[in-house]
């Protein structure tokens, strides 16, 4: 536990370093991070505020078009959106809201499945 709090404190000063507007990525990368170390910590309403907050910055960031050139980034963008949505339904299903957990895992994977199918690795799905 002493570990681990040390580990977010760590992390919390970097966070405070990184410009959210010149390094999206990375920051939306530190927001993950500390969002997992709240719920190792079992602080689970800090976890999901972390989560709630980087999945809606990912989302409204995502509309960028697929063959401009930053696909590459969009893919990263899209694989963060997924691990914040399996992220979320660790938490519900923590907290023992299981058919919030069950919404917030089946959207990640359905996000898992597209990149896999866009990388292609998969076929594309009729359902």
């Amino acid at each position: 536990y002493e570990r681990r709090l040390q580990q977010l404190n760590e992390l919390q000063h970097r966070h405070q370093t990184i410009d959210p507007h010149q390094q999206p990525m990375e920051y939306a990368q530190s927001c993950l991070n500390m969002g997992d170390l709240h719920y190792q910590l079992g602080d689970m309403e800090q976890s999901q505020e972390l989560y709630l907050d980087i999945l809606k910055d990912l989302l409204s960031g995502s509309g960028t078009s697929e063959d401009d050139g930053g696909n590459a980034i969009m893919q990263e963008q899209q694989i963060m959106i997924a691990q914040c949505m399996h992220a979320l339904g660790a938490i519900h299903a923590r907290c023992g809201e299981y058919d919030e957990a069950s919404r917030w895992y089946k959207e990640s994977l359905k996000r898992k499945k597209l990149l896999s199918n866009d990388n292609g690795n998969g076929r594309a799905s009729s359902s």
